[in-house]
């Protein structure tokens, strides 16, 4: 479903598969942990996560589309298919500006800051489905206006105007997020292996137990094996030794 029609489609640029399998799991182990603490046998089960159905999981209506009215999703380049104008939009100063303003009241709001509050009672544009219809011409109106202007400005006059929108932005701007960085979310860290290093904050936040980072994890396998079965699971000396010698641990 991703990329533009007639053309390859695209890899992600993330390994996305591993990220949600994972969260899907530890969504699952607080599950299997809760169910275990309160049913009656008070006993465990398995958490049996895989990739591929986690990301299936992700694809909202493509299955039931298919099933149903055996529509068969095709990549609509950076635009949404029925969400009209919901796209990227390239500005004065040649950034890459999400505008989204599909519904009628956003729309309106958005041409009203355009200064052509007339696109809104245009018949081709007035509804949600009229401009699914004619999305090309809409979003072609949209995008002169934000290549008349820098990608400050857009963001400016449009948050202002309650209209949803955001640059797309490199990782370097990304680490520059005032928002980002009055929520916490870049951590400075030390690793004994790679030195100092910043990475991602903590999320969800919790008001209570809102965590912290104390370590990167060693690369060495088996090397926090005392803490795990030690610490965590309650295994003494002997017990952590005999599963060494059959290789578990």
């Amino acid at each position: 479903m991703n990329g533009f029609p007639g053309g390859p489609p695209p890899r992600f640029g993330l390994s996305l598969g591993d990220t949600v399998a994972a969260m899907f799991a530890y969504q699952g182990i607080m599950t299997a942990l809760y169910w275990r603490d309160t049913a009656p046998e008070g006993r465990g089960q398995v958490v049996d996560v895989a990739l591929t159905e986690s990301c299936l999981a992700l694809l909202e209506s493509a299955i039931p589309d298919y099933d149903r009215f055996g529509v068969v999703r095709e990549p609509a380049g950076t635009g949404l298919a029925n969400n009209v104008p919901s796209n990227l939009f390239r500005s004065r100063d040649e950034r890459w500006v999400v505008i989204a303003a599909n519904t009628d009241a956003l729309f309106r709001r958005l041409t009203e800051v355009m200064g052509r509050p007339d696109l809104a009672d245009d018949p081709r544009f007035a509804t949600h489905a009229a401009r699914s219809f004619n999305q090309s011409a809409c979003e072609e109106e949209v995008g002169r206006w934000a290549g008349e202007r820098d990608a400050e400005e857009i963001e400016r006059v449009l948050v202002a105007a309650g209209v949803p929108t955001a640059p797309v932005n490199s990782v370097a701007e990304v680490v520059r997020d005032e928002q980002l960085r009055s929520r916490g979310m870049f951590l400075r860290h030390y690793d004994a292996e790679i030195g100092s290093y910043m990475t991602v904050g903590i999320t969800p936040r919790l008001s209570e137990t809102p965590g912290a980072l104390t370590w990167s994890g060693r690369q060495a396998p088996g090397a926090d094996n005392d803490v795990v079965f030690g610490e965590l699971l309650g295994l003494s000396a002997a017990e952590r030794a005999a599963l060494a010698e059959e290789g578990i641990a």
